[in-house]
């Protein structure tokens, strides 16, 4: 690749290699413990039931 296309992204964003800001140092990494009890999901509310209706005919007289 030529140096023209070349192009450094740092959180979604893309800079030029001149432009491009210093990286930051990484964050440490804190170890995430698992709870001790999931919360438990809530239960998913029953759709309401809806009655089927046909489309009213549209043939006829006409007025």
């Amino acid at each position: 690749m030529s140096e023209e296309f070349r192009m450094t992204v740092i959180d979604g964003i893309r800079y030029r290699p001149e432009d491009a800001p210093e990286k930051p140092e990484p964050a440490p990494v804190e170890e995430i413990t698992p709870k001790a009890e999931p919360e438990p999901e809530p239960e998913p509310e029953p759709e309401p039931e809806i009655e089927e209706t046909k489309p009213k005919s549209r043939r006829g007289r006409k007025a």
